[in-house]
């Protein structure tokens, strides 16, 4: 139980190597769907099997580490990443290859319905 909440404690607290592995595999396929989400705990499942992680916990680890702030202790330090902790700092650049991805295939997305609107014209 946990007295501050007076609750039960949720799930088991993530391990640094356990943190470092869902980095690996997250940073290896780059999820923006549920359904690869499901692949992350796939894989983490198979390293892990004893501590019973769903997509949605892993998702929401991944979630809190790269939404983490760094409170600034100077205006100098605010913009130096190397005062955030190298988890942070790698989930912050994996959630932004992430979001790069996601620009990618909406740009692409875009572009192919552009083109139907193109075709549209040339058989009228």
């Amino acid at each position: 139980r946990n007295p501050r909440r007076g609750g039960i404690r949720r799930g088991f607290v993530f391990r640094q190597e356990e943190i470092d592995v869902l980095l690996d595999f997250v940073e290896e396929i780059m999820p923006m769907s549920s359904q690869e989400w499901d692949q992350v705990a796939e894989l983490h499942e198979e390293r892990f099997p004893e501590n019973g992680r769903t997509a949605v916990s892993l998702r929401r680890k991944f979630m809190e580490l790269h939404r983490k702030r760094i409170p600034a202790r100077s205006s100098a330090s605010a913009s130096d990443p190397g005062c955030m902790p190298p988890n942070v700092r790698r989930a912050k650049l994996i959630h932004q290859g992430i979001e790069e991805r996601l620009d990618t295939v909406k740009d692409i997305e875009e572009a192919g319905s552009d083109n139907d609107d193109d075709d549209d014209d040339d058989n009228e």
